[in-house]
């Protein structure tokens, strides 16, 4: 493993950057509606800072290193779960009801969601487990290219995939902000059929 100049700002350390500094003034703003909001906020400030703190740094050991590559992917396992602090808190009003209304309108069914239409139009467990393993591999990709370049010493293409998978995740998490919808998942009833006791469709719900 071959991390070259490990302690130059990157620029998904400036992505991260920006994404804490605009948290911490949401969490700020938020200050009254939750007692937490307050350390949320000033853990943000502390991330924000450090670009500024790695330039700082003294040479670091080849565990370390790979671990400042990766620290936007650890980050990231943090900011997820944050989301749905602001679904508690219902911050701030969503928009399910414009999405529901496109659904209908491109549709024609109140409710076209797997929960309501697909899964109990299709019973098959052969068909619903690799479904939902699929999905479910898809948490697989977030943490399995980026270690197996780092464990090839492939640092420009780790470096690459950190942060377009950075950029990607924190401009959706950034619209959420903006224009939040919760989604079916959360807004309409949950198929309780016979096939809730598959294990890919536990491991996904």
């Amino acid at each position: 493993m071959d991390l070259k100049h490990p302690l130059r700002v990157l620029p998904v350390d400036r992505i991260v950057a920006l994404y804490n500094a605009i948290f911490a003034g949401f969490w700020i703003a938020s200050a009254a509606r939750a007692p937490y909001a307050p350390w949320l906020a000033f853990a943000h400030v502390v991330a924000a800072m450090l670009p500024a703190l790695m330039r700082r740094a003294p040479d670091l050991s080849p565990p370390v290193r790979l671990l400042r590559e990766l620290y936007p992917l650890i980050w990231l396992g943090a900011f997820w779960p944050e989301l749905d602090l602001l679904h508690q808190l219902h911050i701030p009003p969503t928009f399910d009801h414009q999405i529901a209304a496109l659904d209908l309108a491109l549709f024609g069914v109140r409710g076209t969601h797997v929960d309501l239409v697909w899964m109990w139009r299709m019973p098959y467990r052969w068909l619903s487990e690799p479904m939902h393993f699929a999905y479910w591999a898809y948490y697989l990709l977030i943490g399995i290219p980026p270690l197996a370049f780092a464990a090839l010493g492939r640092t420009a293409a780790l470096r690459d995939v950190v942060f377009r998978m950075m950029l990607t995740y924190l401009t959706c998490f950034v619209i959420f902000i903006v224009y939040p919808v919760y989604g079916p998942g959360l807004t309409l009833p949950r198929y309780s059929g016979p096939l809730t006791d598959g294990l890919f469709y536990r491991l996904v719900r």
